[in-house]
């Protein structure tokens, strides 16, 4: 009897000590499964990202094409098109330059912005007009007026001539030279009525004279008659 309670003894030992092991082996080793995929050695799960291509196309060379022809070009590889103006002497709607270089790579939809040929504007005709009607219409076009006055027999105020000429394409902000009629007086006529302002000779319109200046109709000579229109003497010239 003596014998068998030692046996016992040792038996119940080595189940304690069998049970404490496998929960410490458990408690420090195991891995759990959450449904998140692997864990890593803090315990946190890894989630896999889809890799996402995104599609590239190379820009095409539209300079000095003409801009319908350069916004087909660029949509058709699936790039968008804006527009700015320069003023040129190309040919209208010809592309000056494009923003992103031809031969580069980006992303399909990427903007590309066209700068396209603008014709400077061309200077009006304001000759004969009136000086404030000439000087709205040239300001309405972007042109400065700059005037000078000259004893004419035109009516006062009535455009003589105008610098650079009519149909001139200028820059924008240009100035344009204005030649202004104002009255004469008895002195600048020459002695003759209708006053003949002084400048080169004057000869009669369809006469034998070469100008450069000419007098339509009779002139009465009420002076020296410097011009030699009245070749008859009976004070009239130009009959």
């Amino acid at each position: 009897m003596g014998r068998v309670i030692p046996a016992l003894f040792l038996t119940l030992f080595l189940v304690i000590a069998t049970g404490c092991s496998h929960d410490a082996g458990r408690d420090s080793g195991s891995t759990e499964s959450t449904g998140l995929g692997s864990t890593g050695g803090s315990g946190t799960p890894t989630v896999e990202v889809p890799t996402v291509v995104v599609p590239t196309v190379v820009v095409p060379n539209t300079k000095g094409m003409q801009v319908g022809d350069a916004r087909k070009d660029l949509k058709l590889v699936g790039l968008s098109v804006v527009l700015s103006e320069e003023l040129s002497h190309a040919e209208k709607g010809t592309v000056l330059s494009q923003s992103v270089d031809a031969g580069t790579n980006v992303v399909e939809g990427s903007l590309v912005k066209l700068t396209v040929a603008a014709p400077f504007p061309r200077i009006p005709n304001v000759v004969g007009k009136k000086l404030e009607q000439a000087r709205r219409i040239l300001e309405r076009e972007g042109f400065k007026v700059d005037v000078k006055r000259q004893a004419s027999t035109q009516p006062k105020d009535t455009v003589i001539s105008q610098t650079p000429i009519a149909g001139t394409e200028a820059r924008p902000g240009r100035t344009v030279a204005l030649v202004v009629a104002k009255p004469t007086t008895g002195g600048d006529c020459q002695g003759y009525s209708p006053c003949i302002p002084p400048g080169p000779d004057v000869d009669c319109a369809g006469g034998s004279g070469d100008g450069p200046r000419y007098v339509s109709g009779p002139v009465r000579v009420t002076g020296s008659d410097p011009y030699g229109l009245d070749a008859d003497n009976d004070g009239w010239g130009c009959e």
